[in-house]
């Protein structure tokens, strides 16, 4: 209906207002637990993210290097994707990318050492990662495993 046609009176504002006030017990009632479809710790990644931004706000600063940047993000420290604010850190973008690469080479450097601990050949741990056994050498270098052992590197 165009604007100016209808006149809007009282009645009918008071109308409005009351279906409003509806609308908003209807959606109240359905939050969060009280929704059929609410899954809790079940709900997946974006869900959880999701949760979190609706809950704590958009991210706006960097909790690790306090620096102003572009781009800002909610952070999962922990892995467990926990409903929790103490679970999360905003950050910028550039910290987050480098706090989940550390996680993962983390994670990697431990599976190796374990494949070493367990006498496997450097070989057989390069074909498991997918990569050159000169990469898993370097790894195992950076982590004390073994030293540079430059002759018998040539022979092999």
């Amino acid at each position: 209906m165009p604007a100016g046609i209808y006149p809007r009176t009282k009645e009918w504002k008071k109308k409005v207002y009351e279906n409003l006030k509806r609308n908003k017990k209807i959606s109240e009632s359905k939050k969060e637990s009280k929704n059929p479809n609410w899954k809790g710790d079940k709900a997946k990644y974006r869900a959880i993210h999701a949760w979190i931004k609706n809950h704590y706000g958009k991210a706006n600063k960097c909790e690790e290097c306090n620096e102003w940047k572009n781009k800002f993000v909610w952070a999962n420290i922990s892995g467990k994707y926990l409903r929790l604010r103490e679970d999360y850190k905003m950050m910028c973008y550039s910290c987050h990318m480098n706090m989940d690469f550390q996680k993962i080479h983390k994670e990697r450097d431990l599976k190796i050492k374990e494949m070493k601990e367990f006498k496997m050949k450097i070989k057989d741990i390069a074909k498991y990662f997918g990569v050159t056994r000169h990469t898993i050498t370097n790894r195992l270098r950076k982590l004390n495993i073994i030293e540079y052992q430059y002759d018998r590197l040539q022979e092999e």
